[in-house]
């Protein structure tokens, strides 16, 4: 028997994909009509793209990028991905959200 996802459910999932940092997980997600977006519902309501700057999820970050993730987002402290990324030490991944191609 095959459950239905919903798109919910879609967005959740890439979420913790990118959190945990499994790309190619992330890439069907998104394949599959998930938001890059997405943002958990609690915590510091950070979107998968702040998520990625957290851990230095460099792939996924691409990834995010590429299916057009707005980096402007802000999480609950007003904090937008880059922040995130300076705040933690991470000046590759706060460079690479500097830069308008993503690289």
């Amino acid at each position: 028997m095959t459950r239905a996802v919903t798109k919910s459910g879609l967005d959740a999932a890439l979420v913790r994909a990118c959190a945990f940092g499994y790309a190619a997980a992330a890439a069907e997600l998104l394949a599959e009509g998930a938001d890059p977006n997405a943002a958990s519902r609690y915590d510091w309501r950070f979107s998968a793209l702040m998520w990625t700057a957290y851990h230095a999820r460099t792939d996924c970050l691409r990834l995010l990028l590429a299916a057009g993730a707005d980096r402007n987002l802000t999480d609950r402290r007003g904090r937008t991905a880059q922040q995130i990324a300076a705040d933690c030490g991470h000046a590759e991944i706060a460079a690479m959200l500097a830069d308008d191609d993503g690289r």
